[in-house]
Order: C-alpha cells, then sequence, then structure tokens
C-alpha cells in the first residue's frame, strides 16, 4: 500500500504546467463502490437502471469535455464505469476546475453514485511519464476512496413513520414502485429502477447502432425464462461471466511500444477503442441472430439481459437453453481479437440455475467461476461452469467445492471455449447414442474412487464402451470424440462428469417458442 501512496505524493507536482512548457493534464474519472451502487438490491430492474446509469456517467464525462475543451482533448479510455484523459492547454484551467467539471458531469448523470475524479499535470510526454503519471492517478482515487463514504447519503430523515426501503433495507423511503402492490423505495432505488424500466432499449441501439424499430425486451426473469416448449429447461437461466485475462498489462505494453507517430497515450487508446468496438460488433450480431430465431424471443421480447458491460467484463443472463449458444457466439467473436499484436484471451464462469434462484448470490458464484477459470491458466480462453438443480449452495468454499466434485481433477474441471464450435451438433448424436444412466453410473464411481483392481477394470471397461459409442456418434455428426475432448477435457472421468452436467444445456437449437409474452 505505502508504494502507490508514495508515488502519488511523488507525482503530485505544480497543478497548472507539471514543469512541461505547456500545460497537459490527466483525468480519470472513476465510479466506486459499485457493490453500493449496483449491487445494492436483488430486483433486476433497479441493478440495471445502476449499471445504465454508470455507463452514461462516463460517456457525460467525455461529452462536456469535448464541448468545453474541443481539440484538446484525447479519450484514453472509456468504460462502463471508467474514463480516462489527456487535456492539453485547456484554456488555462488548472487540475481543481478540471477535476470539479468532471465530477459535476458524473453526479448529474449518476446523482446517487460515488466518483473518485483525479486530475494531475503530465510529468512528460515519454512512456515512462505515461505509465508513472496512470499509477498516480489510481493512487489518488484510492487514497480519496479511504477517506469517504462508501455511498450517498440520502436527506435525513425526521419522520418516525416513514420505514425504510423495502429494496435495499436501509434508506428511507420516499415513493413508491409498484411489485404486484405498492413497495416503498428510497429515492436512489426509485431512480435507477425507473432508469432501468425505461431505458434498456436505448443501450442496445447505442451500443450496437442498430435502429432496433419494434424491438422490446423481457423485463424480468419470469419473461426471459418461460417456454413450456424446452421441457426441463422451461423457467432456467443462464448466467454468464466474462473477463478479459491482464488486459491493463497488455494496454501498458502497447503504450511502452507505441507505433512511429503515435504517443503513449494514443496508443493506449488506440487499443482501448480497438476492443470496444470489437465488442459492440459482438453484440450486434447477437441481436441479429435472435432476430431470426424464435428460441431467442417470448413473442416480440428478446430473451436477454446485460447486468454489466463496460471494460473487459460482460455479465449477461439469458434462458438456459441458450447459455452455450449465447458463451460460443462470444468466443467465436474473441479468438481474433488482438490488443497491438498480441491475441488477447478471455475467462468465463457459467451457471444454469432456476430463473427464481436468489440473484446476488448467483452472480457472486458465477464470478467465483470466471475468477478460477482466470487462476488456471490467462493465456487461454477457459470456461468453468456449474450447474444447480436445486437452491442449495455450496457455501463461500467455492475451491474447496470444486475439488470435491471430482477429487484429484479439480485442475481439469474447465472448458475449452476453443473448441466449443464442434460440439453442440456432435454431442446431440451422443445423447442419442450412449445411455444416460451409464454416464451416470461412470461419473459416480470416478467420483467415489475406486481402489481395487476389480474396481478399476470395471469403471475402464465403462468408459471404454461409453466411448465407442461417443465415437461412432460425433464421427455422424462430422465430428469425432477428439473434437469433443478438446472442449469437455481429455481424460474419461472429467469428459464423461462434464458430459453428464451439460447433458440438458448442450440441446440442439430450438425451432420455436412458445412461452408468455406479446404475440408475435
Amino acid at each position: 500500500m505505502l508504494g502507490w501512496v508514495d508515488c502519488y505524493f511523488a507525482k503530485t507536482l505544480d497543478n497548472n504546467t507539471g514543469g512541461l512548457d505547456m500545460a497537459s493534464f490527466y483525468l480519470q474519472v472513476e465510479a466506486i463502490n459499485l457493490n453500493d451502487f449496483i449491487f445494492d438490491t436483488d430486483d433486476l430492474s433497479t441493478r440495471r437502471g445502476g449499471s445504465l446509469m454508470l455507463l452514461e456517467a462516463v460517456k457525460t464525462v467525455t461529452g462536456t469535455f469535448k464541448s468545453k475543451w474541443p481539440g484538446n482533448l484525447t479519450v484514453i479510455q472509456e468504460g462502463a464505469s471508467v474514463g480516462m484523459y489527456r487535456l492539453d492547454e485547456p484554456h488555462d484551467a488548472t487540475a481543481a476546475v478540471i477535476e470539479k467539471v468532471a465530477k459535476d458531469a458524473a453526479e448529474a448523470a449518476a446523482p446517487h453514485a460515488t466518483f473518485g475524479v483525479a486530475c494531475l499535470p503530465a510529468t512528460g510526454n515519454d512512456a515512462a511519464a505515461f505509465q508513472g503519471d496512470r499509477q498516480s492517478l489510481r493512487a489518488k482515487i484510492r487514497w480519496d476512496q479511504m477517506q469517504n463514504l462508501r455511498l450517498t447519503v440520502p436527506a435525513w430523515n425526521d419522520s418516525a413513520d416513514r420505514g425504510p426501503c423495502w429494496f435495499d433495507t436501509v434508506r428511507p423511503a420516499s415513493k413508491k414502485i409498484w411489485k404486484g402492490e405498492q413497495k416503498p423505495a428510497s429515492e436512489a432505488v426509485y431512480d435507477k429502477h425507473e432508469k432501468g424500466r425505461t431505458a434498456k432499449n436505448n443501450f442496445y441501439k447505442d451500443e450496437t447502432g442498430l435502429s432496433l424499430k419494434n424491438v422490446i425486451f423481457a423485463q424480468d426473469l419470469d419473461d426471459l425464462t418461460a417456454d413450456p416448449s424446452q421441457a426441463n429447461l422451461h423457467h432456467k437461466m443462464a448466467l454468464i461471466y466474462i473477463d478479459g485475462n491482464s488486459f491493463g498489462e497488455k494496454y501498458d505494453q502497447a503504450a511502452a511500444s507505441p507505433p512511429s507517430g503515435k504517443t503513449p497515450w494514443q496508443a493506449y487508446a488506440d487499443a482501448s477503442q480497438t476492443l470496444v468496438k470489437k465488442r459492440r460488433e459482438m453484440l450486434a450480431a447477437l441481436l441479429k441472430k435472435m432476430a431470426s430465431d424464435s428460441g431467442w424471443r417470448n413473442g416480440d421480447a428478446y430473451r436477454i439481459e446485460t447486468l454489466l458491460w463496460g471494460g473487459d467484463e460482460i455479465l449477461w443472463v439469458v434462458p438456459a437453453w441458450k447459455g452455450w449458444e449465447t458463451l460460443q457466439h462470444f468466443y467465436t467473436y474473441a479468438k481474433d481479437w488482438k490488443i497491438d499484436t498480441e491475441t488477447v484471451t478471455h475467462a468465463a464462469g457459467l451457471v444454469f440455475c432456476h430463473h427464481n434462484a436468489p440473484i446476488q448470490r448467483m452472480i457472486d458464484l458465477v464470478h467465483g467461476l470466471c475468477e478460477a477459470a482466470k487462476a488456471r491458466d490467462r493465456q487461454k480462453n477457459l470456461i468453468a461452469f456449474q450447474v444447480l438443480e436445486s437452491f442449495d449452495f455450496m457455501g463461500k468454499d467455492l475451491d474447496g467445492f470444486r475439488k470435491a466434485l471430482l477429487p484429484g481433477r479439480e485442475k481439469d474441471l474447465f472448458l475449452d471455449a476453443d473448441a466449443m464450435s464442434k460440439v453442440s451438433a456432435a454431442f446431440e448424436g451422443v445423447k442419442g447414442a450412449v445411455p444416460r444412466k451409464q454416464v451416470y453410473r461412470a461419473v459416480q464411481a470416478a467420483h467415489e474412487g475406486v481402489t481395487t483392481d476389480e474396481e478399476k477394470k470395471d469403471l475402464n471397461d465403462l468408459f471404454t464402451g461409453l466411448n465407442k459409442g461417443a465415437e461412432e456418434a460425433a464421427k455422424e455428426a462430422g465430428a469425432s470424440l477428439a473434437d469433443l475432448k478438446a472442449c469437455l477435457g481429455s481424460w474419461d472421468d472429467v469428459f464423461w462428469y462434464h458430459a453428464r452436467e451439460l447433458w440438458d444445456y448442450i440441446p440442439k437449437p430450438a425451432t420455436s417458442s412458445a412461452g408468455k409474452g406479446v404475440a408475435p
């Protein structure tokens, strides 16, 4: 901790010029304490609204700067909760003035959020100075964060009969939200809820550039997952959490060796904004896919919920029967993404569960799975998944839980996203050729462990029979057992464990959607 504090104080120079011939400043705006703003309720519209407010806040800061200092601004990074800028000769403005303009703009767009804002003079124009100035910005924001409250404080409640907000159970209620009946809500929750309810379509339009005329999106998880034609997947959902592997380090590398004619901050901006564009193209392609596949729609409503979008992180909720397809779609686009000349990788968590499972616990779980995939190997596109058929939860010890799934193989319980493309069609054939009871029997034996020679022989015979059936079925689908194992795991016990868990969740594409909702 002392390292970055020392760095901050050592680099805090004169707020006018920083020792340069012309006044140049770096500014960073960052939404902080996100758990107390986005994740402070279990209400989906409120969470969505909080996330959209932060996305809008950073864009508002960018727009304000472009209006106030045209021609002087370089947008280095613009994400869902972080904006970073360089201002050259901003009309004699000081760092304090620049900070105030940024803070006022951010708080006007998201009045109930807490922001860290730091503006420091540039100490030089080379790569080393740029890297040091960026560290100083982060240090100043963390220093300020530790000295301020984690949430905005509402007006004093001087009414004895005013109870707490029904949604966050903390702030005093001042308004009402209809949830089957009128529920008391704090001003912060009410504003976020209304934002999430009304601005959802605009998010997809703004990010993708698609007109989305007459397109609506499912407003709750009931509508998102309702489809009796999906049999046992009716009212089940998939949560997908995706995070880039070491993107910050790769941006730094791009800035450390900028191409000829580019400054370090321009190289950093190019790398960051290139991936922003790629993500938007990927999302646009996903929405276009929904338009031609009724399995994606409940009447006219598209079945997708985006709870986090920005930086290199994405959190989606989709129907369970579309979870595998959605993740495969992402990796199909992302496999060739590059920062400078280096291909980037992503880790992902995937959870299949009932639509009314506690949403915060599911988000914590899918985030933890993503972190497990990231920790396993940041050089690969790995996926960690979990199927929850009931509300039973593994507790806080996720590592311990995963070790108990298939003892001795916990380091292999990951899917390789680069090999997803041939799985769906081949897996459908495997399900038709291999008895499900035999799969359960073999995996259960592997889980419990075998000790005697006879038990080992029985288990090997089971796997040999299963592999033979799977090989023949995959071949008919234009794939092979090796293709399937490249994604699901090369060891027999790992492969068939994954096959058992995903048995219902890698279905053939749905051809119709009979769920409730608006008429087509």
